[in-house]
C-alpha cells in the first residue's frame, strides 16, 4: 500500500509538471496523455489495495470475535469440569469425628444419598422418651444424668434443651421426645447407643420418703397400709389404710408431706390384695419397709 501510494504521488507530480510544460509548448499532448494513463493505473492499484486492506480488517474482526467465542466456550467447559471435581471432593462443614461411612470406593451414588455421618462428639445430644404423666414438670436447662450399661461406673452430666411439644406412640407407651445436651469430653459416649436418663426436676434433702410401690391411689387420694400392733391378736399385726400427702418423687420413692411419721412400718403389695384391718404377721421385716429420713429427688 505504501509503495502504491508513493508511485501514484510520483506520477501525479509528473502529470502536474507536464501540464505546465504543455501550456508553455515545452511538451507534447501525447506525453501528457500517456502520463494520465499511468496515473489512472496507479490510482486503480491504490483503490484495489485499499479495498483489500478493508476486507482484511473485516476478516480480522470476524476471526477475533470467533476466537473470543471459542475462548469463552473453553472457559465454560473448564468451569463445568471444576464443578464436577468439587462435587467429587466431599468436605465437612466443620471439624468433628467421622463415625459412619456406609459407602465404599467404587460404589455408585445418586444426588442426595447419605455418604457419611460425622459430628463433634465432645458435646452430644441425647433423645429421651418421657412418659406422658411426667411431661408437665419438664423445663429447659434442668440437670440430667446419663448412665450407660457398657460403662456402669461412669455417668455424664447435661441439661435439657428442647421440651416436647407433642406426645407420640412408642410401642405401648405414650411419650414425649425430650432433647438433652450432654458433655462428652472424653468421647466415651458413642453415637446411636441406648442410655438411661435421669432428670432432676426438683431436689430436696433430708425428707421423709416412702417406696412408690407402697402407695396406692383412689378417688384422687393417695394412701398406704401402715402395720399396726394387733392388740388382742397376740403375735399378729393389722393393716391401717391411711391417706397421705406426697410431694416430689423419683423413680423409686415419694416424698411424704403429711400422714406418716418416721419409723412407721408400711406394707408392700404382694400376692394378696391389701385391705384395711387385714391381719398380718411380720416375720422378717426388711429395713427398706421402714420409713426414715433420706435424700429424695
Amino acid at each position: 500500500m505504501a509503495k502504491a501510494l508513493a508511485e501514484r504521488d510520483r506520477i501525479r507530480r509528473s502529470h502536474d509538471a507536464l501540464q505546465r510544460l504543455v501550456a508553455q509548448q515545452a511538451a507534447t499532448k501525447d506525453e501528457l496523455a500517456a502520463n494520465e494513463v499511468e496515473l489512472t493505473k496507479a490510482q486503480a492499484e491504490v483503490d484495489r489495495l485499499t479495498a483489500a486492506k478493508q476486507e482484511f480488517n473485516r476478516s480480522v474482526k470476524l476471526d477475533a470475535g470467533k476466537f473470543q467465542l471459542a475462548v469463552q466456550q473453553a472457559q465454560n467447559e473448564v468451569a463445568a469440569l471444576n464443578d464436577k471435581v468439587r462435587d467429587g471432593r466431599i468436605a465437612a462443614p466443620a471439624d468433628g469425628t467421622l463415625y459412619s461411612l456406609p459407602v465404599k470406593q467404587g460404589n455408585f451414588v445418586r444426588v442426595g444419598d447419605l455418604l457419611a455421618e460425622m459430628a463433634d462428639l465432645h458435646q452430644v445430644r441425647v433423645r429421651a422418651f418421657v412418659d406422658e404423666p411426667e411431661l408437665g414438670g419438664l423445663e429447659p436447662n434442668e440437670a440430667v444424668r446419663i448412665t450407660w450399661d457398657a460403662l456402669p461406673n461412669r455417668s455424664w452430666e447435661g441439661k435439657t434443651t428442647v421440651i416436647p411439644k407433642q406426645v407420640v406412640s412408642r410401642n405401648s407407651r405414650s411419650v414425649g421426645e425430650l432433647l438433652c445436651s450432654v458433655n462428652n469430653e472424653k468421647l466415651e459416649l458413642l453415637p446411636n447407643i441406648n442410655v438411661d436418663v435421669r432428670i432432676s426436676a426438683r431436689e430436696r434433702n433430708g425428707v421423709l420418703t416412702v417406696p412408690r410401690s407402697a402407695v396406692s391411689s383412689s378417688g384422687g387420694m393417695r394412701f398406704v397400709f401402715v402395720v399396726k400392733d394387733g392388740g388382742i391378736n397376740v403375735g399378729k399385726n393389722s393393716l391401717e389404710k391411711r391417706p397421705i400427702v406426697v410431694g416430689i418423687a423419683d423413680a423409686a420413692n415419694y416424698e411424704v408431706l403429711a400422714g406418716l411419721s418416721g419409723g412407721e412400718l408400711v406394707a408392700l403389695p404382694g400376692d394378696f390384695d391389701l385391705r384395711d384391718g387385714m391381719l398380718v404377721r411380720v416375720t422378717n421385716p426388711d429395713a427398706s419397709d421402714y420409713l426414715g429420713r433420706s435424700n429424695g429427688s
